[in-house]
């Protein structure tokens, strides 16, 4: 509703999306990645209005594959995931490993 005066903000050099707040505060559920309506037309329309101001525009992701995809669109700059998520599926994919591993060697395991 006030995205062309928050924009118009002296001294404003960038803009960050972070959908899950965005899709709460139109009582959607949170989530990463959108593609539907009515959250993905807001994030197309914040970044042509940051365009048309000049401002740099940002966005949080869920998968490389979506932050890709948002850079395609004309996003300057992109997070993916955040550091404890990246280390928990780190830590996950190494253990899936080991299990997957012993489990082969040994018959079963625990």
């Amino acid at each position: 509703k006030n995205l062309d005066e928050i924009l118009s903000v002296k001294g404003l050099d960038a803009i960050y999306i972070g959908p899950a707040d965005l899709g709460l505060s139109y009582g959607e559920n949170p989530q990463f990645d959108v593609e539907e309506n009515p959250i993905y037309e807001i994030i197309i329309k914040i970044l042509e209005k940051a365009k048309k101001n000049n401002i740099y525009a940002g966005i949080h992701c869920g998968s490389s594959t979506y932050a890709l995809k948002m850079i395609e669109l004309g996003f300057n700059f992109v997070s993916i995931l955040s550091d404890s998520r990246i280390m928990s599926i780190g830590v996950k994919t190494i253990l899936d490993e080991i299990r997957e591993t012993k489990k082969e060697k040994v018959g079963s395991i625990y």
